[in-house]
């Protein structure tokens, strides 16, 4: 376990996608909460890496979900400035096991803990968001931001000491409230299987400027951290407005691009829809188009779990290598709201061969970025970028 530990580490570069939430960029960014995927099937071991960018501590609340948004787990772990938290997710018998490398942290909760939970799942995904914010440092509280506070302790002031202990243990637990987080950590993941020697290394998917909306459309489940909630993944200007239901993680037009090589490779496609803890969907509908690289293509019409692992077979691909596009059809309603949307998604195309195993992005076709004055498209088919809301 601690060599794939050490592996994930030291693999810094792989295949990038990144969600916006209110402000963002083309280019991969830290984010205050990131999403990755975890598998144990076939001997498989999950290592991951999360990085703290800032030079200040925080505290990162993790949650392990199975192929059907169930919680499996949740901690936070203590990170200092340019701190990187690093585990595997394992299976073991009857149970999951995350195991963790030591801390310089002492004492409980240090982030060194073995954890362990009942194994009900061989895949799903992680999500870990920023919780906690140390060192005197301000945030943006309430709904546009309209108050800076001390993050530390909750802008009560008083000149508390553990502001400046470099502890985020000590500091103030920003669940249940609503609160625009730091673009602090990144999530690094490598998946695979140490007795035959295969690995590929995956970039987590980032929510730049995430909004914890508290109990502001139902998400008041935040527990012992923040927990990012399906409604917490609709893209939002900076004061909140929900506009079109677009998905701030993934496409904003609900299109997706895949790649598959069955020449070469048995390619899987490893679709993940996070529900966070709500209501299982075993039946999402996607339209799908198959090309070749000769241009000939074929359609149909798929239905999948909330958490996809699908080999690629001939009844969906007559063809041995191209491009899948891919748009998801089934939408849902953000509680509390009239607002209706599809369902925001990310994944991956995943190819395995004797000795080979290598992971490819699933690319959305357009994303949303918000701004002070409102939200933009950017992407195919979309012209110049233009106000949408």
């Amino acid at each position: 376990m601690k060599r794939l530990l050490v592996v994930t580490l030291a693999l810094f570069w792989g295949l990038v996608s990144q969600a916006l939430a209110a402000g963002g960029s083309s280019d991969m960014l830290p984010g205050g909460a990131v999403f990755g995927i975890w598998d144990c099937r076939n001997g498989h071991s999950t290592g991951m890496a999360i990085q703290n960018v800032k030079d200040y501590p925080v505290g990162v609340h993790i949650v392990i979900y199975d192929n059907c948004s169930h919680e499996i787990m949740n901690f936070t772990v203590p990170l200092s400035a340019h701190d990187i938290w690093g585990g595997t997710i394992s299976c073991q018998g009857g149970e999951i096991l995350v195991e963790a490398l030591t801390s310089h942290f002492e004492g409980p909760n240090n982030g060194s803990e073995t954890r362990r939970a009942p194994r009900v799942s061989d895949y799903g995904y992680v999500v870990a968001a920023v919780t906690q914010v140390g060192t005197n440092r301000t945030i943006e509280r309430g709904i546009g931001g309209t108050a800076l506070v001390t993050a530390c302790d909750n802008g009560a002031g008083g000149g508390a000491a553990h502001c400046s202990d470099d502890d985020p243990r000590n500091d103030f637990n920003w669940r249940n409230e609503i609160v625009r987080m730091p673009n602090a950590i990144i999530l690094r993941t490598v998946i695979g299987n140490l007795s035959s020697g295969v690995a590929m290394a995956l970039n987590g998917i980032s929510l730049v400027d995430f909004i914890n909306l508290g109990n502001l459309v139902g998400c008041a489940d935040d527990e012992n951290g923040i927990i990012v909630n399906l409604p917490e993944l609709v893209a939002f200007s900076s004061n909140l407005q929900i506009a079109d239901g677009r998905p701030a993680l993934g496409s904003a037009n609900d299109i997706y691009w895949a790649s598959f090589n069955q020449a070469c490779y048995q390619t899987s496609l490893f679709l993940v829809f996070p529900q966070s803890g709500h209501e299982c969907r075993p039946d999402i509908e996607i339209s799908v188009n198959v090309y070749d690289d000769n241009q000939n293509h074929t359609s149909g019409t798929i239905h999948v779990p909330e958490v996809a692992l699908l080999p690629i077979s001939t009844s969906l691909v007559s063809y041995d290598r191209g491009f899948i596009r891919l748009k998801v059809m089934t939408q849902h309603v953000v509680p509390q709201t009239t607002v209706r949307g599809t369902l925001p998604m990310f994944g991956y195309s995943i190819y395995e061969a004797p000795g080979v195993l290598e992971s490819f992005p699933i690319v959305p076709e357009q994303k949303v970025f918000c701004l002070n004055t409102g939200c933009f498209l950017v992407g195919s088919s979309t012209g110049p970028a233009g106000t949408v809301y």
